[in-house]
Parts: structure tokens; C-alpha cells; sequence
């Protein structure tokens, strides 16, 4: 009976953590990220880069180049350099960290279309997805990002709903770091897995 009482209890449990292991980060100052480091890129050499890391995190152009440029600084949610891809830049970044981490995020600005942000724990497997809006001219502050366990690396690659060839968008204190997300559904599950073994075992004892 006990037994059946702790099953019972674990479920109700995973399935809570679950539902709730991944969600969109849309302000600065979210939990997730609170106390964290922030990448302003304002050390940074100005020029164009292909490729670019800072401490734990790598920036990378798939399908082009961005820029480091204090260009517009004060505008389009940007202070001072920022990392910003021009018209004659990529569609899409890949951000990879070193160490996986539990959350980002980053100011964004200027886009004149879609992007869509992907999170990852591991090759090919897709923790959370959202599709950031425009933010035309704003300088309103947005901010967005992910926050779940063990993000291997993120994407952002722009959705052509609109008439840009390759959109001119700002990123900009970019905040990596442990978060206070809660497992993912696959460590609950396995360690449920092992608790119900370890309960199977001492039954038949």
C-alpha cells in the first residue's frame, strides 16, 4: 500500500515538473537569470566576425557574418557595441555554451520580421521553441530567452514571413548562466524509473 501511495505521489510530481520545465524568458530582471554575468560586448574588437566567443558562450553566423559595431548605440534596444547582423549578414545563429546552462537571454531590436528561437540539450533534441515578434523601431527594452535544464546550445534564424532578404536585428546583453529552471521531463523520468525498481526489488524481498 505504502508503495502504491509513493508511486502515486511521484507521478503527480513529474507531471507538475514537467509541464513546467521550459518557458519563454520575455523580461531582464526573471528569476532564471537573476544575479547572472552579462555579455554587453563592449571589450570586444569592433569589426565583422564569422565566429566570436566570450567566456562560456559562441556566437556563430550559420549562414553568414555579424557584426560587433557601437553603430545606433541608443537605439533598437542596444547601449554602446552590440552584436547586431546587417542586411549583408546571416539568417540565422548558433549559440553554443561551453558548459550547458539552465537559462539566457538578450536584449533584442530592429527586426522587420519573425525570428525563431530554439533551445537544445544535445544534438537534434529540441527543448523549447518561440517565435520572437517584430520589434521594428521600439527601443522599449525587449528582452527574450529560454529558461530549462541543461541547454546545450540555441538558435535564431529568421522566418522570411516578410519582405527582407536577411533582417538587420541588434542583440545585446546577453545573460547565460545556471537559472533556477527545474528538470527536464527525461531526468524525472528516469530518476522515477530507478525509484520504482528499487521498489520493485524490495517487494519481492
Amino acid at each position: 500500500m505504502k508503495a502504491k501511495i509513493f508511486v502515486v505521489m511521484f507521478l503527480a510530481v513529474f507531471l507538475v515538473t514537467g509541464s513546467a520545465s521550459a518557458y519563454l524568458i520575455t523580461s531582464s530582471g526573471d528569476a532564471a537569470i537573476s544575479g547572472l554575468g552579462v555579455i554587453d560586448f563592449e571589450s570586444q574588437t569592433a569589426g565583422t566576425y564569422t565566429t566570436l566567443t566570450i567566456g562560456n558562450v559562441t556566437f556563430t553566423g550559420t549562414n553568414g557574418t555579424f557584426d560587433i559595431t557601437n553603430a545606433y548605440n541608443g537605439s533598437y534596444n542596444s547601449v554602446g557595441q552590440s552584436n547586431q547582423n546587417t542586411w549583408t549578414g546571416t539568417d540565422a545563429y548558433r549559440i553554443d555554451f561551453a558548459t550547458s546552462v539552465n537559462a539566457f537571454g538578450f536584449n533584442f531590436g530592429a527586426s522587420d520580421d519573425e525570428w525563431l528561437l530554439n533551445a537544445y540539450y544535445s544534438a537534434n533534441n529540441l527543448l523549447e521553441s518561440h517565435i520572437l515578434p517584430e520589434t521594428y523601431a521600439s527601443n522599449a527594452g525587449e528582452y527574450y530567452g529560454i529558461a530549462s535544464t541543461g541547454i546545450s546550445y540555441a538558435t535564431l534564424t529568421q522566418t522570411y514571413n516578410h519582405w527582407t532578404p536577411v533582417d538587420y536585428i541588434f542583440i545585446d546583453n546577453f545573460s547565460p548562466g545556471p537559472g533556477n529552471a527545474v528538470p527536464e521531463p527525461g531526468t524525472m523520468l528516469l530518476l522515477g524509473s530507478g525509484l520504482l525498481g528499487m521498489i520493485g526489488i524490495r517487494r519481492k524481498k
